[in-house]
């Protein structure tokens, strides 16, 4: 099984990509790349051999952290309620957190969808999972 993570956080400008790469369980298809996008809400499954996105899922608002269960069969992304904003800003010209948009969202390899979210604490943005 290989797995890789990468994060990438520019603070010129609100640009974050978290891709998880891995292969797949055994006999469930081909590889793929999934990577979150915070702004449009989604997740982009990435066909490596060709780059090409073949398919993009809406989880909920501000996908970020991104991690594999130890089977590789369920995806788990960070959703926040907490309004976009980068260093510098000025708390409070921005909109109401949304607290209801807080969680992890669970994500079916195999059904290419997203099955339930998790309850969280405010604003999560990375978390681990374990083999238990």
């Amino acid at each position: 099984m290989l797995k890789i993570a990468l994060t990438i956080l520019m603070r010129s400008s609100i640009f974050l990509v978290t891709v998880m790469l891995f292969l797949p369980p055994e006999n469930s298809g081909p590889f793929r790349v999934y990577t979150t996008n915070e702004l449009s809400g989604d997740l982009s499954v990435i066909d490596p051999q060709s780059g090409q996105a073949v398919a993009t899922i809406p989880l909920g608002k501000r996908p970020r952290g991104i991690r594999s269960s130890p089977d590789n069969r369920t995806i788990y992304v960070t959703l926040s309620g907490s309004p976009v904003a980068g260093p510098g800003v000025d708390e409070k010209s921005l909109p109401p957190a949304d607290p209801k948009a807080d969680g992890i969202g669970v994500f079916d390899v195999r059904q290419n969808k997203l099955t339930k979210v998790i309850a969280s604490g405010p604003d999560p943005e990375q978390f681990d999972v374990s083999a238990d």
